[in-house]
Formats: C-alpha cells, sequence, structure tokens
C-alpha cells in the first residue's frame, strides 16, 4: 500500500471512530440524561446506534483490521439497518404523540427489525447447513441484500406516514398558536429529507453490489456513510443545543377534527369579528409573545374552534397569520416612525410581538417580500427623494 492510500485509510478511520463515539455518546445521553428519558428519544437512541454500528464497520474497514474482530461478534445481530427508519420513525410518533396506539402499518417497523434478525442468524448458520464454498457465498451476499432491500423498501412505507404526522402538527400548530419557536418541527422534516437522500444513495450502492460492481458500490457506500455522519453530528446539535425543541405542544388531531356546534358561524359572527379587531387594534394583544388561540377566544368567551372558523372566514388565514400580520404591520409602522429611528430593528421586533430574530425576519419577508433592513433602507430613500 502506498503512503497516501496508507494516510487516507487512516484519516477517514480516525473520522469514522470519533463520529462512532459522538454518537455513543448521544445514546447515553438521550438514554440516561434526566431531561431526555422519554419513549421517543428512546427511540431517536435506536436509529443512532444502528448508524454507529455501521459506521463503527467503516471505520475497521478503513483501518484494515477485519481479522482483529472477534469472531462471536458476527453472530450478534447488531448490523440492522431497518433500525435506522424504523427508530426514526418510532421517534416522530411519539415526539408529537407520546400516548400514540400503532395502527398495522406503523406496527412493520418492528417486524422488519424481526425478519432482518432472522436474516442474519440464517446468513450465520449457512455454513453449517451447506457445505459448498459457492453456495455458502451466494447465501451470504443474497441475505445481505435482502435485508438491505428490506431497510430501503421500510423507509419507503414509514416516509410518507411520517412526513403526514408531522404536517399535521405543524397545521395544528399554526391553527392555535401565535409563536412558533422552540415549538415547529420543521428542522425535523430537513432531518428527513436528508435521510432519505442518504436512503436513496443506499439504494444505489445495493443496485450496485447486486449486479457485482464492487468498486462502484464501495464509491456510492462512502456518501452514505458521509451522509450517516452529518446526520449523526446534526442530532447531536439539536440534542445537545436545542434539547428544548424536542419539548413540543400536546397534540390530538382527532380532537380538533371536530369543533363542535359552536364551528358554525352564526349570526353573532360579525359581532366576534369586530371586537376581535377592537382587541387587536386598540388592545394590541399581538404584543403577547404567549398569545394563543384559547386565550384570545377566552376574551371573547367563545370557543377556540368558533374563534378559528371566524378568523378563516373573515380573513382566510390561519391564527398563526392573523395575529404576525399585526405584528409585521406594527413593526412596518415603527420603522417609519422617527421616535423608533435610534431603535435596533431587532428592538422594534422584540416590541411588537415576536420572539426571535430568525421567527421575525422569514415572517416579515413572506408579507412584505423585503428584509426588515431592506424595507428600513428603501422607506428612508424614498423620504430623502
Amino acid at each position: 500500500m502506498e503512503c497516501s492510500d496508507c494516510f487516507e485509510s487512516i484519516f477517514w478511520a480516525a473520522i469514522l471512530l470519533m463520529t462512532s463515539l459522538h454518537g455513543l455518546l448521544l445514546v447515553l445521553i438521550l438514554l440516561f440524561g434526566r431531561r431526555f428519558k422519554t419513549k421517543a428519544n428512546r427511540y431517536l437512541s435506536l436509529s443512532l446506534l444502528a448508524m454507529v454500528i455501521i459506521l463503527g464497520y467503516e471505520a475497521v474497514y478503513w483501518w484494515g483490521g477485519y481479522e482483529a474482530v472477534p469472531a462471536w461478534i458476527d453472530w450478534i445481530p447488531i448490523y440492522i439497518r431497518s433500525a435506522i427508519p424504523a427508530g426514526i420513525f418510532y421517534f416522530i410518533v411519539y415526539l408529537i404523540r407520546p400516548e400514540h396506539s400503532l395502527s398495522p402499518i406503523e406496527k412493520s417497523g418492528f417486524i422488519a427489525m424481526a425478519v432482518e434478525i432472522v436474516l442474519h442468524l440464517a446468513g450465520q448458520f449457512a455454513p453449517l447447513v451447506l457445505s459448498d464454498e459457492s453456495a455458502i457465498e451466494w447465501a451470504s451476499e443474497s441475505l445481505t441484500l435482502a435485508g438491505w432491500l428490506l431497510s430501503l423498501v421500510l423507509w419507503v412505507i414509514l416516509l410518507p406516514i411520517a412526513w403526514k404526522k408531522i404536517n399535521q402538527y405543524q397545521q395544528f400548530l399554526y391553527a392555535n398558536y401565535s409563536t412558533a419557536d422552540r415549538r415547529s418541527l420543521a428542522w425535523l422534516r430537513n432531518y428527513l429529507v436528508v435521510f432519505s437522500l442518504v436512503a436513496a444513495i443506499s439504494g444505489v450502492s445495493m443496485v450496485q453490489y447486486a449486479v457485482a460492481d464492487w468498486e462502484g458500490s464501495d464509491f456510492s457506500f462512502g456518501f452514505v456513510t458521509i451522509g450517516l455522519v452529518l446526520l449523526l453530528f446534526g442530532v447531536g446539535y439539536f440534542v445537545i443545543l436545542h434539547h428544548a425543541w424536542f419539548e413540543i405542544v400536546a397534540f390530538e388531531p382527532e380532537e380538533n377534527e371536530s369543533q363542535g356546534p359552536e364551528s358554525k358561524l352564526s349570526s353573532k359572527t360579525d359581532g366576534y369579528f369586530k371586537m376581535l379587531k377592537s382587541m387587536m387594534e386598540e388592545d394590541r394583544l399581538f404584543e403577547d409573545v404567549e398569545l394563543t388561540l384559547e386565550s384570545l377566544a377566552g376574551r371573547l368567551d367563545i370557543s377556540g374552534g368558533y374563534l378559528s372558523q371566524i378568523i378563516k372566514d373573515k380573513e382566510q388565514k390561519t391564527f398563526f397569520h392573523f395575529v404576525n400580520h399585526y405584528r409585521v404591520e406594527a413593526v412596518k409602522a415603527k420603522l417609519l416612525d422617527a421616535n423608533f429611528q435610534k431603535y435596533s430593528i431587532l428592538g422594534i421586533a422584540m416590541d411588537s410581538g415576536f420572539s426571535s430574530k430568525s421567527t421575525f425576519n422569514a415572517v416579515f419577508k413572506k408579507f412584505t417580500g423585503q428584509t426588515p433592513s431592506a424595507f428600513r433602507k428603501s422607506h428612508r430613500t424614498e423620504s430623502n427623494l
């Protein structure tokens, strides 16, 4: 082996070993950290542990030390690919609804893991049943491909369900809360996109492996390995720095599908809407960062479902966008007010009911088509003409 190849192998082995240790630390934090002891996090730790094991094997491969791995380890069914999509899926399910009862199709993750364990054991017992070396090799490779394919099929089945559940939660959030900070699961959707890309590349690698394109399979699986490294460090970022993002609001979709008899608009609707506008414009309730649909409905002495119907009928907006429209208008007015020229844009935003810079910038641009600084600059230029 040339020195450059030796250096490359050691470099990648070190990176993968470091990532594996990082992932193992995350698993321990999720399992034993007092702030993280939830059913959802146990399943997330399962997915992370499966990634750690795969990366650990890759580290050994780059190190060139397969011979040093004890033979008995191969008999233990620990290299279970389907544990990754299953763990992520159940994490999402129980994060959103901790007491959720799984449907038959949602239980497919447990079935897939059990089947893959059986396939692993069958591959280990093949040499005891078959005597021909080529037959043993064929059986081993076939069972490996079967387990690999099983994990990809599982993800194809579970991804749409997970995506739908996140979207339902996001819709619930925007229908009931004026502030999405620390509650939104948009970051989790991004995580699913990255993971799906990694799964797709893994599928390409599997096909190459099936047609005996070993070099091509190793090359594409290298991208899978890099993807798993990024996912592990990405989860570490959220777990360590943003653990509060794992504490989302209670969500029961069945209770929100029917709002009761008050959900039908009555002859009093116009009066309630007038009162609502008065509270927002004169009492400036939008400045309350934690304003919710239920708290506002309580002031009007109506149900949250009825208030939601009024806002949808009169404004064609969700509660989130209805409240934040007032916040943006308040910010715009202050940005043009000479009395606020010495205030920072972020200070004005916080004074108007926003709770974070990122949310403020996103909402402001959505409503105005400009960033806050561009809005202030353009209107200053216009006033100087």
